[in-house]
């Protein structure tokens, strides 16, 4: 079903179902971007143009189409893939795990070195330490010689 919209010449024209859908996706993923719409183009000129409207006030074209479809919304998800980076980002969220697995792995090691060195300075027969593993709180480990 078409829909019918006015021109920014105050003329009303019609819009096909899947222009509205590409321009409200524009909308709801990048705010700031804006589609205008030019009837008459120059020989060679596409006639729809993404700008950028500033804080300031002030637009930047951003791009050009010669329709609204779902192309359009894959250049902007690439460009805007480029402009944030997406491989850095990826990497910093990996080298955070991996230090954190680290640090995890570096504490049960600096907690194993403890308690072996207070159960080899224990005197007696057995020596009993908290269990410190996730979901046996509460549990005793017991070491018995023999």
């Amino acid at each position: 079903m078409p829909w019918d919209a006015v021109d920014h010449q105050g003329r009303w024209v019609e819009l096909e179902d899947d222009v509205v859908r590409v321009y409200n996706e524009v909308k709801r993923l990048w705010p700031e971007l804006e589609i205008k719409y030019c009837e008459n183009p120059d020989i060679g000129d596409a006639p729809y143009m993404v700008i950028e409207r500033t804080p300031d006030g002030a637009e930047h074209g951003v791009l050009t189409a010669w329709q609204l479809d779902d192309r359009l919304l894959d250049l902007l998800h690439q460009a805007d893939t480029a402009r944030h980076d997406v491989q850095a980002m990826l990497d910093r969220t990996n080298a955070q795990a991996k230090a954190a697995q680290q640090s995890k792995a570096l504490s049960w090691r600096d907690y194993c070195k403890d308690l072996i060195t207070s159960a080899a300075r224990h005197i007696g027969t057995s020596y009993t330490f908290p269990d410190p593993r996730e979901g046996h709180e509460g549990e005793v480990v017991k070491i018995q010689d023999g």
